[in-house]
């Protein structure tokens, strides 16, 4: 077993965008040699009528609770509604949950409370919060960050009496330049990488669609199974189990740089 953190000049990939400076850096300060080739990249909706409506029920009190999935996603969300009068005001009436820690800054900058569920801070957690909460006749909107929101969490919501909402913020798409992608899923499929560093299960899905499109998906899926994955986190890991995959580490706490020294004391 290690004692220090170090990947002894093997290679590893990560599938990165926002932060991929700092993820090569950290790579490279634990000896790695880095591959930092992003999956997808934010794509915002220009013109949403969603948030409209939501803006619109807001500010008449038909807004009882408000679930924010992302602390990047909550940042976009108070953006935009500082853009629409009355509407941050309202949100003081509403009970606002989240399940990521980022979040709660960039409320406390608008004067916004929320109550943070219970770790690991998964879609299941949101379910077990509202399990003992009387719903009949209550709205609940949902910012989503990127992906759907599970239709079991949607489903549960509403036996209980909920009318819910989804309010899509933005989406993810591929990266404008696909070919740092490209190389590196061909690079897998040629078993030139020993780690795999994951900070969203997304990255990954939309590594193998990507795959797909090449006529490598077979082939990526199968390298894949030969490379060790390292997790930031619940959510992640529970992505990349339904993609069936297993991760050999899940960082705790769940950030990114405990993520790239955990894989390389692995």
């Amino acid at each position: 077993m290690k004692t220090k953190p170090d990947f002894a000049g093997v290679n590893v990939l990560s599938l990165e965008s926002r932060r991929a400076e700092e993820m090569q850096s950290l790579i490279r300060g634990y000896n790695g040699i880095g591959t930092v080739a992003p999956s997808l990249r934010e794509v915002p909706l220009e013109t949403n009528t969603r948030l409209l409506e939501f803006a619109a029920e807001l500010r008449i009190g038909q807004v009882q609770h408000l679930v924010c999935m992302t602390g990047v996603g909550t940042k976009f969300l108070l953006q935009q509604l500082k853009n629409i009068p009355e509407t941050i005001a309202a949100l003081q009436n509403t009970t606002i949950v989240i399940r990521s820690n980022k979040a709660t800054s960039v409320l406390r900058e608008h004067g916004l409370s929320a109550t943070l569920v219970n770790d690991p801070h998964t879609w299941h957690e949101i379910q077990s919060h509202y399990q003992n909460t009387d719903l009949q006749n209550q709205t609940i909107w949902i910012a989503e960050f990127g992906e759907d929101t599970p239709s079991e969490l949607i489903s549960n919501l509403q036996a209980k009496g909920a009318k819910v909402q989804t309010l899509a913020l933005y989406r993810w798409a591929l990266p404008e330049n696909t070919k740092p992608l490209e190389d590196a899923i061909r690079g897998v499929c040629n078993n030139e990488f020993q780690w795999l560093l994951l900070t969203s299960g997304v990255q990954l899905w939309h590594a193998i669609t990507f795959a797909k499109t090449l006529g490598l998906e077979t082939d990526f899926r199968a390298a894949l199974q030969k490379i060790r994955i390292a997790s930031i986190g619940p959510s992640c890991n529970e992505a990349i189990l339904e993609l069936g995959f297993t991760p050999s580490i899940v960082a705790e706490p769940h950030k990114m740089g405990t993520l790239v020294r955990a894989a390389a004391l692995a």
